[in-house]
């Protein structure tokens, strides 16, 4: 038999922001600050089914089988995530831009068809730092290095953590 499934899916993604920006200048310095905070909360509700087909003739006729279902599941996050980054430009010409995120991130998982449930906590920060040095009024250098990850998803086990990166970057930047 070919298993044709539904995969009947639902999903909800919200949230609230909240940035806060300073800006403080000397005669030297100049500073662009920015601190926010945000909440977010996801769903998923999955109801996958199969049904059973045989071709015949070149035409798909239901083998007579019972509608199975394969996946039965609820799954949620709520993430507080929470930044500060300064973009601190000294005698115009140098540019140092701080930065970190703090995510705070709570997921549970029902499998319905098992009669089970998951539940995980994962704190992760986020650091990173980039600088730009203008030589002349056309040519610039930059460089950074960024920290990056991935978030588990709901229903992993209490094993899996979330993925990590290390992203560096250096160039420069011609402006006309």
């Amino acid at each position: 038999a070919l298993l044709i499934g539904v995969n009947d899916r639902q999903y909800v993604s919200q949230g609230f922001q909240n940035v806060l920006r300073i800006s403080p200048r000397t005669e030297y310095v100049d500073q662009n600050i920015e601190i926010g905070a945000r909440i977010h909360h996801d769903t998923i509700r999955r109801d996958h089914t199969e049904t059973g087909y045989l071709m015949t003739s070149g035409v798909l006729v239901p083998e007579g089988s019972d509608e199975v279902r394969t996946t039965f599941n609820r799954g949620s996050a709520i993430a507080g995530a929470f930044h500060l980054h300064d973009e601190i430009l000294i005698v115009d010409r140098f540019t140092v831009s701080p930065g970190a995120r703090v995510e705070l991130i709570k997921t549970e998982f029902h499998d319905l068809l098992n009669q089970t449930k998951s539940e995980a906590f994962n704190p992760v920060f986020v650091p990173g730092i980039g600088a730009h040095a203008k030589t002349t009024e056309w040519l610039g250098f930059l460089a950074g290095v960024h920290s990056g990850f991935s978030p588990v998803a709901p229903g992993q086990a209490e094993d899996v953590k979330p993925e990590r990166s290390v992203n560096y970057e250096a160039g420069f930047r011609l402006s006309g």
